[in-house]
């Protein structure tokens, strides 16, 4: 509130109110501001009604989701159907269902997710799972990733390795798979006819049987047969077998090589190594003389010459159908026995004999050709009558054998014209040597 004073004493207003005072006109004029306080209100006591006490809301607690299981084939194929199933309701659209098979999904409830395979790479790893930080309905999040990882289908395949004409007596076997098996029970499906001892080892993915021993010249079938589970997938059922022929057993005599020393002496040579053999040492003359030697050149004018089975015909170190030849069997034989050894001329020749006397360690003496160009061709003998002689005709020594007695396979020889020691022959080969030219190719002597 603003009054206005007029002649009222300065000081007495400046002393009251506090007032600001100015002077004009010759009389005083007061502005006066001030304020008025009014009185205050004198309380009323009354009685004070209690409000009503909150209590606050209880906090909800918020649980993470987990990944319960990812139930996914032991070996992936196209059609399967892959389950994730959670523990709590999931929140589709913030939950990462992550994976590189090819397929489609769906969820089938808030807890479970379905995938199925569409297609699939054969022997290829895969996984399928649930990133981290996907998110349920109530809003719990995935901790972790979870995943798994599988193996897609694939064919197991397998090959039996032996060799099936001849197969050693110690050799292994081997079994070879195209992916991881289960080692026992490859070991149990695999299995041998006639029964062999033996044991097992791996190496990778190839198993190997090492037996104790074959028999010789033997029929065997190996065979894989059941069961066999793969590390990817389960078991693999299986049949396949393989026979086979063992190797021939292979029987040498420890006999001396020596070249022929004369261009006919073959059936000396060959004597000689046998006779040495036994420790009886000579050279091919001494042998040719104890054949009987009385060299001279055939009578063209009456085609008449020695006789072989006699005594040796021609020089032995001159060539030519006039010149020199050889000896046949039964001059060889009374030599062996000139020289200490007991001897036997055969001119039936089967392998099964020559078999038995190598095996019984004697080795033999046997006619044969170097080559059958030249045509046979006959002269007269001083007892009468004719023989029957060809240019190619060549004596070996038999040292070896090949198969047993009774079914010998092939034969050991010494050539003493080419430096052959232990030459195989079959005896198919022998014996087209032994009956390519009767009276000259069907001879053998048996040196004891």
């Amino acid at each position: 509130m603003r009054f206005h004073l007029r002649k009222i004493l300065t000081y007495l207003l400046l002393g009251i109110f506090g007032s600001a005072i100015s002077i004009t006109a010759g009389y005083f004029i007061a502005e006066v501001f001030f304020t008025v306080v009014y009185p205050q209100p004198v309380p009323v006591k009354t009685e004070s009604v209690a409000e009503p006490i909150k209590v606050p809301e209880e906090k909800k607690i918020i649980s993470n989701p987990k990944v319960l299981d990812i139930n996914i084939p032991e070996v992936l194929s196209k059609g399967d159907v892959i389950v994730i199933t959670f523990d709590s309701e999931m929140n589709p659209d913030v939950t990462a269902i992550d994976t590189d098979i090819k397929g489609r999904g769906n969820w089938v409830s808030g807890k479970e997710f379905e995938y199925t395979v569409t297609s699939v790479i054969p022997n290829k790893q895969y996984s399928i799972g649930v990133k981290k930080d996907s998110q349920s309905l109530d809003g719990g999040v995935l901790e972790s990733d979870v995943y798994k990882k599988v193996w897609s289908a694939n064919k197991l395949t397998y090959k039996i390795n032996v060799n099936t004409n001849e197969q050693g007596i110690r050799n292994p076997i081997t079994v070879s798979f195209n992916q991881p098996v289960d080692k026992n029970s490859a070991e149990s499906a695999f299995n041998i006819k006639p029964a062999v001892k033996g044991t097992f080892s791996w190496k990778g993915q190839t198993l190997t049987f090492y037996p104790s021993s074959f028999q010789y010249q033997t029929q065997y079938t190996v065979s894989l047969s059941g069961n066999v589970k793969t590390e990817r997938g389960p078991s693999v059922n299986i049949s396949t077998s393989v026979s086979f022929q063992t190797e021939a057993e292979v029987f040498k005599l420890k006999v001396p090589y020596f070249h022929q020393q004369y261009l006919n002496s073959c059936e000396a040579a060959a004597l000689r190594m046998a006779l040495a053999y036994y420790n009886v040492h000579t050279d091919d003359m001494s042998i040719v003389k104890k054949f009987g030697y009385n060299p001279r050149y055939k009578a063209t004018s009456t085609n008449s010459w020695d006789d072989p089975r006699e005594m040796f015909v021609g020089y032995v170190d001159q060539q030519g159908s006039n010149s020199g030849y050889g000896v046949y069997g039964p001059p060889v034989e009374k030599a062996a026995k000139a020289f200490g050894r007991d001897a036997q001329f055969q001119n039936v020749v089967t392998p099964r004999y020559i078999a038995e006397e190598i095996k019984a360690g004697r080795p033999v003496i046997f006619w044969g050709f170097t080559s059958t160009t030249q045509s046979p061709y006959t002269w007269n003998v001083p007892r009468g009558g004719t023989i029957t002689a060809f240019k190619g005709e060549h004596a070996r020594l038999i040292v070896g054998l090949k198969g047993s007695v009774s079914n010998p396979v092939g034969f050991y020889v010494h050539d003493p014209i080419n430096g052959n020691q232990y030459q195989y022959w079959d005896s198919n080969k022998l014996m087209r040597q032994a009956l390519y030219l009767p009276g000259v190719t069907d001879q053998i002597v048996v040196v004891k």
